[in-house]
């Protein structure tokens, strides 16, 4: 089964395992990947910029849809500066703020993956937002590639945001398998075929930031 447009968080409510606790059995333990389900933790701010930037890519209209730009200038010290800063979060509901100088990384993370001549065809030719749910040898799983290309390309596509200098074929060949992200890969083409849709290639758009 498909399901179209779900948010990231409504996917992570889901019940069925994803390829992240997939990779905790795998690279830690049972017990760990259990207690990493139940209990989230916090994201850290680079896996917030990585979802940010991941947002930006895949969605023209990011900052209005998901995020809501902090006004600047906002003293936080003083007593009138925190009642402004109040009221923008009450106004903004749900959205998550992020600062002028996220707002500029994004967007040049997406001015450059889309100009960019090998990743422009995928991106062009891409769905978004599409995940996919089936049964495994009896473990209800789901996955969630960034870049669906099935219906033209017969090709998935995953987007990694990288530290400055650690896009070179050894770093990330090194990070790849130390953090088993082949499991990731694994996964969303199995998924992809169980559900009629199979891919011969898997590429990966890596994100210096």
């Amino acid at each position: 089964m498909i399901k179209e447009n779900l948010t990231l968080e409504e996917y992570h409510q889901l019940e069925p395992k994803s390829a992240h606790f997939l990779m905790d059995v795998a690279l830690r333990n049972c017990s760990k990947a259990v207690r990493n389900q139940a209990h989230p933790k916090e994201p850290t701010k680079a896996m917030q910029n990585g979802t940010l930037i991941h947002t930006a890519i895949e969605t023209s209209w990011f900052c209005e849809k998901y995020y809501a730009l902090e006004p600047p200038g906002i003293n936080k010290r003083t007593t009138a500066g925190k009642q402004q800063l109040a009221d923008f979060h009450e106004a903004i509901g749900d959205k998550i703020v992020i600062t002028e100088k996220q707002w500029e990384m994004a967007e040049g993370c997406r001015e450059a993956a889309w100009s960019h001549l090998y990743a422009k065809p995928y991106l062009k030719d891409a769905r978004f937002e599409r995940s996919g749910f089936t049964t495994i040898n009896g473990v209800d799983v789901k996955a969630r590639p960034d870049l669906d290309c099935y219906e033209k390309q017969r090709t998935l596509v995953d987007i990694k945001t990288r530290q400055k200098d650690k896009s070179d074929p050894e770093s990330w060949l090194k990070d790849w398998w130390n953090y088993g992200t082949y499991i990731q890969a694994g996964l969303q083409l199995l998924v992809w075929e169980k559900l009629n849709m199979p891919c011969s290639h898997y590429y990966y758009l890596l994100v210096e930031v």
